[in-house]
């Protein structure tokens, strides 16, 4: 008898081409941007205004396009190399923008806003559930990794839930969305590292997080201070 205790999933990470960097987010996202270190850049998030911003003015000098809800800035003197700032739309979303310079051009970063809505499985997606339990496992956590439910419609998934959980003090965690897919539930989380040290995880540590957990993959497994990484967890049965 084979036993499946633990998947790991290797996500490949692509670094946005510069002078334009377009990056999906859903609400909660922490999102890494390279800014020109010398010359304006700007922000703007796609079919939504910026309304409020904050923590910009420590390290930048901004300039607010109020009537069409952009932000542009350049850093201002004695600037942090990396830092981070917040951002709100006027649909609601909230996003931490952690920001790198550069010996660069100008840089537009534009940010497209996710929400996808829970839906029914539909009486034809009930042959998924004949398909191996190794590979819908994998499968999910694919789609989890990818932000992407639209080609799996036995999917129902819940994106803007914001639940932090309290477990280890060196990191703050926050449920992010959860998938779902016949007889199991994928948690998305947000792991950030909140000590002033080089913090390394394994996704053995997680395997008691919470109930009936099948499989672990995370992103990033070494966080630098301040870092944040996603960790998706399977769970046998589902909770939506």
């Amino acid at each position: 008898m084979v036993k499946f205790f633990l998947v790991i999933v290797s996500i490949l990470i692509v670094t946005p081409a510069l002078a334009l960097q377009t990056i999906s987010v859903i609400d909660g996202d922490t999102v890494s941007v390279t800014i020109s270190d010398s010359e304006t850049s700007r922000l703007s998030i796609k079919d939504a205004k910026i309304v409020k911003a904050w923590g910009a003015e420590a390290n930048l000098e901004v300039i607010p396009d109020g009537e069409n809800g952009e932000l542009f800035f350049i850093p201002s003197e004695g600037s942090k190399k990396t830092f981070s700032f917040f951002v709100r739309d006027s649909n609601g979303g909230t996003y931490t923008i952690a920001a790198t310079q550069k010996p660069v051009q100008s840089e537009t970063i534009i940010l497209e806003t996710t929400i996808i809505k829970k839906k029914l499985v539909s009486k034809a997606d009930q042959k998924f559930k004949d398909l191996p339990y190794v590979f819908r496992v994998k499968s999910l956590i694919t789609s989890m990794a990818q932000n992407n439910a639209k080609d799996e419609g036995f999917y129902g998934v819940v994106h803007g839930i914001r639940e932090y959980v309290s477990l280890w003090y060196e990191v703050s965690i926050m449920l992010k969305s959860q998938y779902r897919q016949q007889d199991l539930t994928g948690d998305v989380y947000e792991v950030i590292n909140i000590t002033e040290e080089e913090l390394v995880l394994s996704e053995t540590e997680f395997l008691n997080f919470g109930d009936s957990v099948v499989a672990v993959a995370i992103d990033h497994m070494t966080l630098l201070p301040r870092q944040s990484t996603n960790v998706y967890i399977i769970r046998g049965g589902s909770r939506l």
